[in-house]
């Protein structure tokens, strides 16, 4: 979901709304009154018509407020601007590209010789009230991992999620289909699946190259923009559980003490161990760096840049070739933004079915059998997999035999973990001349009318909201998304920094990246050289977080 640049030129509807790029030279004069708001929103994969037609309708519902909507493609602009104060910055309500806990802690600040206990405006409110014409407090209608995160586990909250899509694995469902591939259920599993797809011969469609036979690769991504870091979490959350990966996130160990070993855990090497596996170009046998056979990740394609890659991947056989004579990946890592994203291009193929993909759950990891009864089993993984089985049909039918309810619950808690799109909240500015009317609008997109509209104009991008969609028509893509997040009893597992540790100490609790830099990197490496095997890249982590403890805690303010 990077950035997209769009210059557009300032537009006055009959209704006051008030369009502006960043770009734009003719600039019109903010209009800094109580029953007026500006809105700055990050213009990313997201869109903006989703703002806008909510922002049309709440004037419709508000005679004499009016709205002008600015938009940025900087997601850390507002680290600047917000800072600037009143004289200067006139923005009521952004809509962020990211969370921002850092300037939370840097706490009360004076502006004109006003002093506010945030640079933000409390949201409590927010949370402790219904949206627009409903009953459901808004704390009990926000997806469970929002709310917790952002609201439960805080005394004060400053930020409302504005997107809650889905991100993981996206799968070609049309090359699924013709060539007879199985969707995986464990890593194992994906293996497997990944040996068929190099397996299968396949001919290019593409009138370059015509008939000619092509190598269909597993997995493309593109190093300018990787979202791997989501599926390696969500596999690092399903091998540990959900309260070890906080404790972490803090800076604590299982035991809860704040200790370095939080970088350590098996769940972090197992799913290190995967990716290895995934986008390894080369292994270490008998201590010797020697070149894969089987590769599941195109090194070449993975240069390319984010748009270019999910074109790839989009366009399947139609696909130009590269160098190495691949020409397009059956499965990317991505999110739900993926469809809307790419929809300038690709909304005719994908309306006549001509591209068709769906989202995947995430396979379980292979490792988590070894927390089971039947770990000793020379089958594991298939029982594994019957499990999973047995899970995702509701349970419905005869439990595995060879089960435990212990083994059930530790897969179920498992299968429950999604990680969603996390990073991007509403802020509103402790000095904004118009903060009632700016959670006015908050508690109207929260309404289910708000998220009809808002779902309508992204084609399928949700907030994190319950919400009734009766009536709003979604893709195949976006049906398939949604049947992974609506699921009851979900865990949305938010990987974010607003904990001390990692909001002023630094750390990065599965990879320190000052240590190797980019772990997609260093796995697809085109010099045997510069590998590292996924055993290697844990220890060193785990000794630069050991190195920096003491200041990482120091800087965190906890070093008494």
């Amino acid at each position: 979901m990077k950035k997209m640049i769009k210059k557009t030129i300032p537009l006055c509807l009959a209704s006051m709304l008030l369009i502006s790029g960043t770009f734009t030279a003719c600039k019109k004069e903010s209009i800094n009154t109580e029953n007026h708001l500006e809105i700055k929103m990050y213009e990313a994969g997201n869109g903006t018509e989703s703002i806008k037609n909510v922002a049309k309708r709440f004037m419709e519902l508000n005679p004499g407020k009016t709205i002008e909507i600015k938009t940025n493609t900087d997601p850390r602009i507002i680290e600047g601007e917000i800072e600037n104060g009143p004289s200067i910055n006139t923005v009521d309500l952004y809509l962020a590209g990211g969370d921002f806990f850092n300037l939370v802690a840097k706490g009360s600040r004076t502006f004109d010789g006003v002093k506010y206990d945030s640079l933000f405006e409390p949201l409590n409110d927010i949370y402790e009230n219904p949206a627009t014409g409903e009953t459901t407090l808004i704390k009990d209608k926000m997806y469970k991992g929002y709310s917790e995160y952002y609201y439960k586990s805080l005394e004060t909250a400053y930020f409302a999620p504005w997107v809650g899509d889905w991100q993981g694995i996206v799968y070609n469902s049309k090359m699924f289909e013709t060539y007879g591939w199985e969707i995986p259920l464990t890593t194992d599993h994906l293996y497997e699946v990944c040996e068929d797809i190099l397996d299968t011969q396949a001919v290019s469609t593409n009138k370059n190259s015509l008939g000619q036979e092509i190598q269909i690769t597993p997995f493309t991504y593109s190093r300018e923009d990787s979202y791997w870091p989501s599926v390696y979490q969500e596999w690092r959350a399903q091998y540990d559980g959900i309260d070890v990966v906080d404790l972490a996130l803090q800076g604590k160990n299982a035991k809860g003490e704040y200790n370095p070993d939080c970088v350590a855990s098996q769940g972090v090497l197992e799913s290190m161990k995967v990716m290895e596996r995934l986008l390894g170009t080369y292994e270490k046998v008998n201590g010797s760096v020697v070149e894969r056979e089987r590769v599941y990740t195109d090194n070449t394609l993975s240069f390319r840049t984010y748009t270019d890659s999910q074109s790839t991947f989009l366009y399947g056989e139609e696909a130009r070739r590269n160098a190495t004579g691949a020409t397009t990946a059956a499965m990317m890592p991505n999110g739900g933004w993926l469809e809307n994203e790419m929809s300038a291009n690709f909304a005719e193929e994908i309306a006549s079915g001509k591209v068709a993909f769906k989202a995947m759950k995430t396979p379980i990891v292979s490792a988590l059998a070894n927390k089971t009864s039947f770990k000793e089993a020379e089958n594991k993984d298939l029982k594994l997999r019957e499990v999973i089985a047995y899970i995702d049909n509701n349970k419905q039918g005869e439990k595995p035999a060879f089960a435990t309810d212990a083994d059930i619950k530790i897969v179920e808690d498992a299968r429950l973990i999604v990680t969603p799109q996390s990073s991007a909240v509403m802020i509103i500015p402790a000095y904004s001349s118009s903060k009632e009317l700016a959670k006015e609008f908050i508690r109207f997109l929260y309404s289910d009318e708000g998220c009809k509209i808002f779902i309508e104009a992204t084609q399928g991008i949700e907030l994190p909201i319950y919400c009734d969609y009766t009536g709003v028509t979604l893709s195949s893509f976006q049906q398939s998304k949604m049947e992974i997040v609506k699921r009851e009893n979900v865990v949305q597992f938010i990987y974010g920094r607003k904990y001390p540790m990692a909001m002023k100490g630094s750390l990065y609790t599965f990879t320190n990246t000052g240590a190797f830099g980019n772990m997609e990197g260093r796995y697809g490496v085109s010099n045997p050289k510069d590998y590292m095997t996924a055993e290697e890249m844990f220890t060193i982590n785990y000794n630069a977080t050991r190195d920096a403890w003491d200041r990482s805690m120091q800087d965190a303010g906890l070093l008494q």
